[in-house]
Formats: structure tokens, sequence, C-alpha cells
């Protein structure tokens, strides 16, 4: 959505944030509080991907340390994804707040943008599924209980987003 010509889109937040946005496959966390949430990738080869393991390919890290944002973003790119199964979750490392609870997963996979919402308060480690790449490709994704995959409805000058609205032009 486009407000006043500044995007709300995670793809955006991760861009200023210094992120690697071009890359074939990219996992992204946002939220909205001062929390400072970790998303955690597992690699089909094993390897697991977080703030304690980097690997090159977590680029951004919000909100660590102290809350310095109520619209953090954390971004995990693969230049080469491997195929196989990448396991997602995420982290509660230091609460701070329990309002605006909750997150967001944004995966893009050659241009082609999804979306998976988790609305509760994030207690411990929310398991948020896993993602299969075949050729390159997502050929799977298998959500775990509680989280919402799609796009996110918002309402921008009154109007319902992520619906279709009949309009007429002069």
């Amino acid at each position: 959505s486009y407000d006043g010509n500044i995007t709300d889109s995670i793809k955006e937040k991760v861009k200023r944030a210094g992120g690697n946005t071009n890359a074939p496959f990219r996992i992204s966390l946002a939220w909205n509080n001062y929390d400072d949430l970790d998303i955690y990738v597992k690699e089909p080869n094993g390897t697991v991907i977080n703030f304690y393991n980097k690997g090159g390919k977590l680029d951004v890290d919000m909100n660590a340390g102290s809350g310095r944002t109520c619209e953090p973003v954390e971004n995990v790119s693969f230049k080469q994804p491997a195929d196989g199964k990448y396991e997602v979750s995420v982290n509660q490392y230091s609460q701070r707040e329990t309002s605006d609870v909750g997150f967001t997963i944004e995966v893009e996979n050659n241009g082609a943008i999804s979306h998976y919402r988790y609305d509760k308060a994030v207690r411990g480690t929310v398991e948020v599924g896993t993602i299969t790449l075949t050729g390159g490709v997502i050929s799977d994704v298998k959500l775990s209980s509680g989280l919402v995959g799609g796009a996110i409805r918002q309402t921008k000058w009154g109007v319902e987003t992520e619906q279709f609205i009949k309009v007429s032009t002069v």
C-alpha cells in the first residue's frame, strides 16, 4: 500500500535498513513494537541462520540490545538458495511491550511475495513453518498452527486494500 508517496511494505523497510532485497530468495520478519524478536532459518544443510550465526545471510537485525524503533525488521537473503526445506521460526529475545504484538513474515522468491501473519504475543519460540524450494522455486509451504497466510488488509484513504474495488473513470 502507498500513502503519500511512502510505502508500508516490509521490502521497503528492509531496503531502508540496508538489507538485500535483490536476492532470488528472501525471508524477512517485521513487527510493530520495541520488542527484540529474532528470526531463525534452518537451511536444508542443517545450518541455522540467526543473530548468533549470521552466515552472511542475516543482514538486518533490529532492536537488538535496546528498542530503537517500533517498526523493526530482520532480513535473511539467499543469493544462491539450495533446494530443500527451510525451517523458519521467530524467537522473543526481549519483550519490552504488551501492545501491537505479533509479527509478519514476508517471503520473496524470484519476485513473488507472500505474507504470513502471527497475531498473538510471542512467548519463547514460535515455529512459522517450512518452505521447500525445488529448482530454486518455492514448491511447498507448510505453516505451523496460529499463522495465517496471504496478503495483509489495511484501510488506506477509506478503502480496504487487498480486495477488488470497482471504479469508473472519466
